[in-house]
């Protein structure tokens, strides 16, 4: 058992280690050098203390409009919002960052995060909205017009590749969903759909099985469609 001056000792070390941080952290907030500032805000998110990071973002943009960690500022942002999975939020501050400096060192990470983040925030259940994987595949296709050498190429192709795996998955769905009620015609077109548009990922492992699930099913449903449907 702690003594009555050994308790409040630590009670007394705990307030005084909490005012120093907070001394410090205020120190940081009113530095002139917004390197300080951003690197700082960097380290708050990485340890998920969002709004402590969030000040100081609004700090430099506030104080520092000609410096270059103003852009950077808005560019961590995106990462703010993406840290905490808010990906709907990530892509439009990545959009903002691209539109705003298109020219920009870090104009192509902004475009292979905001493909990441239209592809996290698709549904994991095929039946549900796969429209951010769509979104998600014409980012990746722009980021790939423009950034054909970018170090960060073969990540983005893998997201494009995955987004369309889930496009895919989705039609299977919905060709099941029309076959199960015997719409042959409806699903058959559904079918056909995969196999037509979808050739360039059919090898791909996650693909392989569903593309040659289409390729029987639009063999078998054509020799007897649905009519009038």
């Amino acid at each position: 058992m702690f003594g009555k001056n050994s308790l409040l000792g630590i009670i007394f070390g705990i307030f005084l280690t909490s005012l120093l941080f907070s001394c410090s952290g205020q120190d940081i907030k009113n530095s002139e050098n917004p390197e300080i500032i951003y690197t700082e805000a960097s380290k708050l998110i990485e340890d998920e203390r969002f709004l402590e990071a969030t000040e100081l973002l609004n700090e430099i943009r506030l104080r520092f409009p000609q410096s270059r960690f103003f852009a950077l500022a808005d560019l961590k942002t995106g990462d703010l919002y993406f840290k905490q999975e808010s990906f709907t939020e990530a892509a439009a501050a990545y959009s903002t960052f691209v539109e705003l400096y298109p020219n920009h060192q870090k104009a192509d990470y902004a475009l292979a995060q905001k493909a990441k983040s239209f592809f996290r925030d698709t549904p994991e259940i095929p039946a549900r909205d796969q429209g951010p994987a769509s979104d998600a595949i014409k980012t990746c296709d722009q980021f790939l017009k423009k950034y054909p050498s970018s170090p960060l190429t073969k990540e983005v192709q893998e997201i494009r590749v995955q987004s369309l795996v889930k496009l895919a998955e989705k039609e299977a769905y919905i060709a099941r969903f029309y076959e199960i009620r015997s719409k042959n015609e409806a699903s058959l077109k559904r079918w056909r759909n995969i196999v037509e548009n979808f050739k360039e990922v059919k090898n791909e492992p996650l693909m392989k099985s569903l593309y040659l699930e289409a390729e029987r099913k639009l063999e078998t449903l054509s020799k007897n469609p649905e009519k009038g449907v």
